[in-house]
């Protein structure tokens, strides 16, 4: 975690207790995140044009009304919160598909295991930069480059944060790409949420109507395909320095 203003940045929240209070936290503490990466964090510029290219190839991909799903599934050693049931994506990923007719799903996963279930259930649907690791242990696996781990995960972040909505348990990955693209912030749902935090009342109103939320339950402002492009510009192009806020500089 990081001081600020009083308050704790952390990647992680209750996953078992869910109120207007925590999620009042939780926003409080997501803002607080998005103004440090913005104002202090760069990400290597090779780094963000291979996402960049990524992400214009595959908004080309769908039709203008459709969208992309970001699907981030942690598993091989996730272990600061429990593994959850992959199953559990399946319902909002079926009715996100439904809701934008020709949308696909940008898989972010260190498992191989999750690939492969996901890549079988949804074919021609999943786009992803690569398969997951076969290994137990992805952060302690010897065999693994470290940097290569490291900007591997920094990519999958970038491609999730300029999805149109994410799905994502609990996660420094995921709650990176929440952070980088503020927006996110409400355009996402967090399925670690489990027993009675998630038939609470603040739970399950914010849960969209095409992923099992009531009809009347708002819903986030889609992103259009213009801003989408723009902002895939703005990623593989030159970025502010330390310092300066990159959501307002200019060149």
């Amino acid at each position: 975690a990081i001081a600020i203003s009083g308050d704790a940045v952390s990647s992680y929240f209750e996953f078992k207790q869910y109120d207007e209070r925590l999620h009042a936290t939780r926003t409080r503490v997501r803002r607080m995140g998005g103004e440090l990466v913005a104002r202090w964090l760069r990400v290597k510029l090779e780094i963000r044009r291979e996402a960049a290219d990524l992400l214009r190839q595959w908004r080309h991909r769908i039709p203008p009304s459709a969208k992309l799903l970001g699907v981030h599934a942690r598993g091989t050693d996730k272990a600061a919160h429990p593994k959850f049931p992959l199953e559990r994506y399946f319902a909002p990923i079926d009715g996100f598909l439904a809701r934008y007719p020709g949308s696909k799903i940008v898989l972010a996963t260190d498992d191989a295991g999750y690939f492969t279930q996901l890549a079988q259930r949804y074919p021609r649907k999943v786009l992803s930069r690569g398969h997951g690791y076969k290994t137990h242990n992805v952060v302690r696996d010897a065999a693994l480059s470290r940097y290569a781990k490291g900007a591997d995960a920094v990519l999958d972040a970038l491609l999730l944060a300029h999805t149109d909505f994410l799905l994502k348990g609990t996660s420094a990955l995921s709650e990176f790409s929440i952070w980088y693209s503020p927006r996110l912030s409400i355009a996402h749902l967090d399925l670690q949420i489990e027993g009675d935090a998630a038939r609470s009342n603040a739970y399950r109103s914010r849960i969209p109507p095409w992923a099992g939320g009531a009809e009347g339950n708002p819903l986030p402002a889609e992103l259009t395909r213009a801003q989408a492009m723009a902002d895939i510009e703005a990623l593989g192009g030159v970025q502010p320095p330390p310092g300066v806020d990159r959501h307002t500089w200019e060149d």
